[in-house]
């Protein structure tokens, strides 16, 4: 059976081997998949006049109604070249707000900021987290600070700022504002709550219930907030995958059905307990318990000599996880009279990973036989503590400096068993049984200089030291020494309109499950690698925003350059066997555009109308083939649509978000893994039921997008460019449903 093939990107993609058959879930169907190539070409073609002129619309629109029905004004004359505050009555307009963080949703240009944060960071010093509260970032990982803002009833908020300059009080590095949450003083003293019911529905239908319940005081000198949260991720999805040979011959087809049952459990604690004076201690914890089974079955066929499919057997596979997984963070606080602060801040993490897989590969008895089984266990845990004084030497300066201290450590054992004749054999798996401890000091000074009303500059100096030990099947002992220095500058030409220039030398945080071996869904072996380094990487960043008057929005434009150093990527770590390794160096460019309006100009203030458009260009030197390439697993473009409208009078929000990802490639050592772009559509529409009641629809994966790919395999290696097989998959998981119900007491 011959099929054509055009290529995965701009160019049409239709393996197909036809035939009706019955599937594995009952229906009558005919194999064949289609990419929209033509729609690639015409997306590529016309982003960026399309976007350009829909700015150019917006910016008309927003900018033509000189007298706002209200206005964000900056607190102090002092602070408007660099801040906005949202204040009481911005809060008033939204009677469905619930949260805080649905009110900050509501304003221009904010996505973007509770986008930013990152939580496989490098310690606290490098922590990219843009939310404050009361001035404060939160001190921990999982335990971050947008989940907080969830948890805080529009009762207890005094105001919303956004700072778009470092300062001796708050310091802003990066190319993003930051988001600053005000609460009142002793506002939680009678207690407030906020809660949900959730309804989940998916494909199936398969129906998941969820919920959330959180209640915060204050008594005596305590506040606090308490949250509890069980999420439904149940889902029942179809794929098939056509297998072809290099000659285009049709090979076999696989169809499956699998069915998962996902649930994350959380329970959550902030507490903030002020002293006399200027000295504060901040506790927070939270627990999540993960835990998955996926039961996944199908159908092999054959081609026959007619030209239809030959029904050869069943197939079976089962996988099971469970993450329980813990932090405790807390952070102290006090001032020596008005010049000097010092800092202490303290955070323990452990997560407790287990996994399972066995499969069948053809089902040829009564019963499965399974061809392979994996259990995998994995101990994690993280300790680190910093301390920092800083000094405020004047109104224009301030130095920080300290030291922070982390000890990582992960003990990972893989057991692997294979079916030989009848039995389950175990396999030895170099770095199977791994275990390893890394200690990191690093030691900084920050200086925050605010040269005049227009223009700031925040520089720092980190150097860090680490070492790294394995025992376990890998023993060994290395240091590593780095000096990371940085830059922030902003210049406020007016208060509408910044320029931000940043360089900064980055080193990425490890990932200890590198070191050690593990397998993958598709029953393929990684192997650990004990010859591992940091990579690290310089970043050139350069931002201009313009905000628009009355509050109507924000144009933000971006350009990033990056010279990676020690790339970590697939290579070949022993002979015929793939990990990850460092690969050597690379370049990534970046070109962004940002644009939020209000539809001021045309009388709706609260239509707001988000837009995203980026484009990455990477190259490095791939370690098998030795051409160059892009890096794996990253889009090459993307774009995305936001649109809400709250219709105030009626107590009635609704939008929709939009977005298209570019496709993207893995490089392995005997593959190529190519992923077609994907489309994402959502919708939500929330109507206030009673005072502090609210009802909300949302609309997910609308598109019913296609996440699969095509596997090319090569005999004895990608760089002998002898192709053995090809594999087309077609991956829909479908749409999804959720109906909330939430309120506040």
């Amino acid at each position: 059976m011959q099929r054509s093939l055009r290529g995965i990107w701009g160019n049409d993609l239709r393996p197909s081997a036809t035939g009706e058959k019955q599937s594995c879930g009952g229906e009558r169907m005919t194999a064949s998949v289609s990419k929209s190539g033509p729609a690639g070409h015409l997306f590529n073609y016309h982003l960026w006049p399309f976007a350009a002129a829909l700015t150019a619309l917006a910016v008309t629109a927003a900018e033509a109604q000189e007298t706002p029905q209200y206005q964000a004004t900056p607190q102090t004359a002092e602070t408007s070249q660099t801040t906005v505050v949202y204040g009481q009555d911005f809060f008033a307009r939204y009677p469905n707000a619930v949260s805080v963080l649905d009110l900050i949703r509501r304003i221009p240009g904010t996505q973007p900021i509770l986008n930013s944060g990152n939580n496989d960071n490098r310690g606290f010093s490098s922590n990219d987290d843009r939310i404050l509260i009361n001035g404060k970032r939160m001190s921990g990982k999982s335990n971050d600070s947008e989940s907080a803002l969830g948890r805080i009833t529009l009762d207890k908020v005094l105001r919303v700022e956004i700072i778009r300059g470092s300062s001796p009080d708050v310091k802003v590095s990066g190319q993003e504002a930051i988001l600053n949450i005000v609460l009142k003083e002793g506002a939680a003293t009678q207690g407030s709550g906020s809660w949900r019911a959730d309804v989940r529905v998916t494909k199936g239908p398969e129906v998941g219930f969820g919920g959330f319940l959180s209640y915060g005081s204050t008594i005596g000198k305590l506040d606090y907030f308490v949250s509890i949260e069980t999420i439904p991720r149940q889902r029942r999805f179809d794929r098939f995958e056509l297998l072809f040979d290099p000659d285009d011959v049709f090979l076999g087809r696989l169809d499956e059905i699998t069915s998962r049952e996902h649930r994350e459990n959380k329970l959550t604690a902030n507490l903030t307990y002020a002293f006399n004076g200027d000295t504060t201690l901040r506790l927070n914890g939270q627990y999540i318990d993960l835990t998955q089974t996926i039961d996944t079955n199908g159908e092999r066929f054959d081609p026959d000599p007619m030209g239809g499919l030959l029904f050869l057997g069943q197939t079976r596979r089962n996988e099971t996880f469970d993450k329980p997984e813990f932090e405790i963070g807390g952070d102290f606080e006090t001032s020596f009279g008005n010049e000097l602060t010092f800092k202490l801040l303290a955070l323990y993490s452990r997560e407790d990973k287990t996994e399972s897989q066995a499969e069948d590969f053809l089902i040829t008895g009564s019963a499965a036989v399974n061809d392979f089984e994996v259990a995998l266990g994995a101990l994690s845990t993280e300790m680190i503590g910093r301390t920092s004084l800083t000094w405020t030497v004047s109104p224009k300066h301030s130095i920080e400096f300290g030291s922070e201290m982390a000890i990582n450590q992960l003990t990972s054992l893989l057991e692997f068993s294979e079916l030989q004749g009848d039995i389950l054999v175990p396999i030895d798996i170099p770095g199977a049984d791994t275990r390893i401890k890394e200690t990191r000091n690093e030691s900084f000074i920050i200086h925050t200089w605010k040269i005049n009303d227009k223009a700031s500059l925040e520089s720092s100096l980190f150097t860090e030291y680490s070492k790294i030990q394995l025992t376990g099947d890998f023993a060994s002992s290395r240091t590593f020494f780095f000096v990371k220095p940085s830059f922030d500058f902003r210049y406020n030409f007016t208060p509408r309109n910044q320029l931000q220039i940043s360089l900064r030398r980055v080193v990425d945080q490890l990932d200890f499950g590198d070191f050690a071996s593990s397998t993958s869904s598709d029953d393929e072996v990684t192997a650990g690698n004990a010859d591992l380094r940091p990579q690290w990487r310089w970043d050139l960043e350069a931002s201009f925003e313009h905000r628009l008057r009355n509050d109507g929005g924000r144009i933000k434009v971006t350009a990033l350059h990056q010279e990676h150093r020690d790339r970590i990527e697939r290579l070949e770590v022993s002979p015929g066997v793939p990990g990850n390794g460092n690969i050597g160096n690379g370049t990534r460019q970046e070109i962004k555009l940002e644009t939020s309006f209000r539809m001021i100009g045309l009388g709706l203030p609260d239509l707001v109308i988000e837009t995203e458009a980026g484009y990455n260009r990477t190259r490095i030197r791939d370690a098998f083939t030795g051409l160059q390439r892009r890096f794996n697993t990253w889009n090459a473009y993307w774009a995305m649509l936001r649109l809400r409208h709250d219709l105030t009078k009626l107590g009635l929000s609704y939008g929709l978000e939009a977005a298209r990802y570019g496709h993207w490639n893995f490089h392995d050592i005997d593959e190529l893994v190519e992923h077609p772009a994907m489309n994402r559509f959502e919708i939500f529409i929330e109507k206030q039921l009673f005072s502090g009641i609210v009802l909300r629809f949302d609309g997910f994966e609308l598109t019913n997008p296609d996440q699969g790919r095509v596997r090319t395999r090569f005999d004895a290696g990608i760089a002998t460019g002898i192709v053995t097989n090809r594999e087309f998959r077609d991956h829909r998981e479908g749409r999804r449903y959720q109906i909330s119900l939430r309120g506040t007491f």
